[in-house]
């Protein structure tokens, strides 16, 4: 133990690491590299010594940045940025030591204060290349190497914390560069050490910080190479003949419009290989699942296994692991709530496995083992239904139990795939549970999932600034091929179909189906088109011709259904709309016997079908609505009448809602 040191009183204690240890915990649990400090040292002070035109305090912008821990003020020289100013505890970073002084002297001007070196502006700079970084709020990081465009990796060094004037270096061939390089910048060293926080959050945080590869200077046609690749995975291609001749071509056209402008993709790859929110993924490598084998108890599985997973291979092989165990919540649910798991109240404002950051979480669900897995990063929590910490440690200790029973195999995060729609190459691991629920398959890219989903991911580089975005109009184009897709999808549907029910789900039962449908709604509106440009729903479907006769009120639309029948909403034509398509014979608004208490002024349901009420709760979220509602229950189980609420949440599904009406 080479130094320990207390702040405000509190004893801080050390974990020994050393300068050669495989330290594993990095990113995801999965980099497990070795330490090169001699070959960044060495590095970093050639870096320090290459040629240098100094800057001008009159060529310098400066710009205020909002973050997450300390706001900040870049300093730019035209568009490079070659300082920040974390204010707070107004520390300067500069991409070159040389400049510091010249930087600092123009953000005094402007009204900054700057935190000189410990030895005052006429100490020595230090010998060495290095950045500075506000990890978190009480931690600094040091840095050889990184933002440098020359160079594929960079490494941290060292992690400051200034509450107990303590420095954690890795190797002590840093300790001298890490002492000398912090006074720089302001922080007062106590004691400088090898070995990490006996804290187990920060020790997963910044292990994984502390080992990276050597310098290396990037090849940069092999760079290109995976710039094209970054490329081909974000941007579809135009539109295949095949898929063409499945739409109208107005419709086509729209796509390819929206194709062609480069829509973000924030899952595809970037150059690290890494995949945007894909960490939180059904998906576990072969590390990963061996993690989870570990961390989680053997447990018998239900007799519905096999259902269940036969039911998720249909949907996505890649994700079968977390699929199984999602159906099997529904198929065993006896078996589901006897899991060795502990009911833990998680604590809303904060976040996490198990919604808090007590230490005894872990203890009180009763599998610290799984739960200690999560936060050390050995295997990822997946994105599930928010059902607080009970349904993330339930499902994790299912997939477990599946694990150690073979029946699912690892899977590789970063495997391509061809959309079925626009053929690009995407990474069918980065869907989440919801997409996968509603399309039910990982073979169309996360672009035309989400525009099938009419979710609002249709964005576009920002014409004049780089790395911003905007979203894609709604043009004359556009509007023109909604109105085509809408009069599609009625006829498909026999009524004007609803947005709800679009944004629900994907309809299909083979790959044409699929393809066909996942067009139909790219070029429709999303629900917070920008600048209120495109129209309300209920006018779309008007302009396109589909809603017949009809006026509207002053809330809602009044329109007449297939089979004449009056609706006094687009959710009750809807439904109505889906009984005539389907044969199903059914009376509207039939009386609710008269009850003195419960219904003393004749209150009528919307339809009855085969001596079944049935009520279209599309206003449900309206506390006088919902009281209405409320009493046609009461009324209906006082006088032993069957009756069926349908929600607009239950569209998609409404065979299964109606399942009691429809048999006679």
């Amino acid at each position: 133990m080479l130094g320990a040191r207390g702040g405000s009183g509190r004893a801080t204690m050390w974990v020994a690491v050393g300068a050669d240890a495989q330290v594993s915990g990095g990113v995801m649990g999965r980099r497990k590299p070795r330490t090169y400090a001699a070959e960044w040292l060495a590095w970093a002070q050639d870096e320090a010594e290459r040629p240098h035109v100094p800057l001008r305090e009159d060529e310098l912008t400066m710009k205020v940045q909002r973050a997450r821990y300390l706001p900040r003020i870049v300093v730019k020289k035209e568009r490079a940025i070659v300082g920040r100013l974390y204010l707070g505890l107004n520390v300067l970073d500069v991409a070159d030591q040389r400049d510091r002084r010249v930087i600092a002297s123009a953000l005094e001007a402007a009204g900054y204060e700057v935190r000189p070196p410990i030895g005052g502006w006429d100490s020595p700079r230090p010998r060495w290349r290095v950045y500075v970084n506000a990890y978190m709020a009480d931690a600094w990081t040091f840095g050889f190497g990184g933002g440098d465009p020359r160079y594929e990796d960079g490494t941290t060094f060292g992690v400051f914390y200034p509450e107990s004037e303590a420095l954690f270096c890795l190797s002590e061939l840093w300790f001298e560069p890490g002492r000398e390089v912090a006074e720089w910048h302001g922080f007062r060293v106590g004691d400088v050490v090898d070995q990490v926080p006996d804290d187990p959050e920060k020790t997963s945080k910044y292990q994984g910080l502390l080992e990276y590869p050597p310098p290396r200077i990037v090849d940069r046609n092999a760079r290109a190479a995976s710039r094209s690749r970054r490329s081909a995975l974000k941007s579809p291609r135009q539109l295949p003949a095949t898929s063409r001749q499945l739409v109208p071509g107005v419709v086509a056209d729209a796509a390819d419009a929206v194709f062609a402008a480069e829509p973000l993709d924030p899952t595809a790859p970037t150059l690290a290989g890494d995949i945007g929110w894909g960490s939180r993924s059904l998906v576990f490598d072969v590390d990963e699942l061996a993690a989870l084998r570990k961390a989680t108890p053997l447990l018998e599985l239900p007799a519905e296994t096999p259902t269940a997973l036969e039911w998720a291979r249909g949907i996505s092989r890649v994700h079968e692991l977390g699929l199984t165990a999602f159906r099997l919540r529904t198929l065993a649910p006896q078996w589901w709530a006897a899991l060795p798991w502990h009911d833990v109240v998680p604590d809303p404002a904060r976040l996490g496995l198990l919604g808090t950051d007590e230490g005894d979480g872990a203890a009180r669900s009763g599998q610290p083992q799984l739960v200690q897995a999560i936060v050390d990063w050995s295997i990822p929590q997946p994105q599930l239904p928010a059902e607080g910490a009970n349904a993330h440690g339930r499902f994790l200790l299912v997939m477990g139990a599946l694990a150690h029973a073979g029946l699912t195999a690892a899977s590789d995060r970063l495997a391509t795939g061809e959309c079925l729609v626009c053929r690009r190459e995407h990474v069918p691991a980065a869907h989440e549970l919801d997409t996968l629920l509603r399309l039910r398959t990982s073979d169309v890219c996360t672009v035309c999932a989400q525009a099938a989903l009419l979710r609002q991911t249709d964005l576009i580089p920002h014409p004049e600034r780089d790395n911003a975005w905007v979203p894609f109009p709604w043009t004359s184009q556009r509007e023109e091929a909604a109105h085509e897709a809408v009069r599609t999808l009625a006829a498909d549907n026999g009524g004007p179909p609803s947005r709800r029910v679009l944004a629900a789900s994907v309809p299909w039962t083979s790959t044409g189906d699929l393809v066909r449908q996942v067009l139909l709604r790219i070029p429709l509106p999303r629900d917070h088109e920008p600048g209120g440009a495109a129209p309300a729903w209920s006018t779309l479907l008007a302009d396109a011709g589909v809603l017949g006769e009809g006026w509207r009120p002053s809330f809602g639309v009044h329109t007449v259904a297939a089979d004449g029948h009056p609706c006094r909403s687009l959710f009750e034509r809807y439904i109505d709309d889906w009984f005539f398509a389907r044969g199903v014979v059914h009376t509207i608004e039939p009386p609710y016997p008269y009850d003195a208490q419960l219904n003393p002024n004749g209150m009528r349901a919307d339809w009855a079908i085969n001596g079944v009420l049935v009520e279209a709760a599309g206003l449900s979220t309206r506390s006088e609505y919902a009281a209405k509602i409320a009493r046609k229950r009461e009324l209906a189980a006082r006088h032993g009448l069957q009756l069926v609420i349908v929600v607009e949440d239950d569209l998609p599904d409404l065979e299964q809602v109606l399942r009691t009406a429809l048999q006679p």
